[in-house]
């Protein structure tokens, strides 16, 4: 059964960002990240290629809003340009 808010996603996002998550995965994970295929380095450069949330000042200039016409595909997109700066960043050392 999927969870309510997900009817709001069509059905080939969900499961492109579940494949983002996976391949995410395996590019961190320490048990996986040295065996990992092209396969899943398209897709997180594909998915962070993607247009993603613009950044607004709050009303009281001390505060920030996200906004996207598409909000559906904007977080994948923002996931993935995350974990581009967590495998490129030099802190994967970091992860366990």
């Amino acid at each position: 059964m999927r969870p309510h808010w997900l009817g709001r996603c069509p059905r080939a996002r969900c499961e492109r960002a579940h494949q983002l998550r996976k391949a995410i995965y395996r590019l961190v994970h320490p048990a996986t990240r040295d065996n990992t295929g092209p396969a899943d380095i398209d897709l997180v450069n594909s998915s962070s290629a993607r247009p993603g949330y613009a950044v607004l000042l709050g009303p009281d200039a001390r505060s920030l809003r996200r906004r996207s016409p598409e909000p559906v595909a904007a977080g994948p997109a923002e996931v993935a340009r995350d974990a581009v700066e967590l495998l490129a960043g030099g802190r994967l050392d970091r992860v366990r």
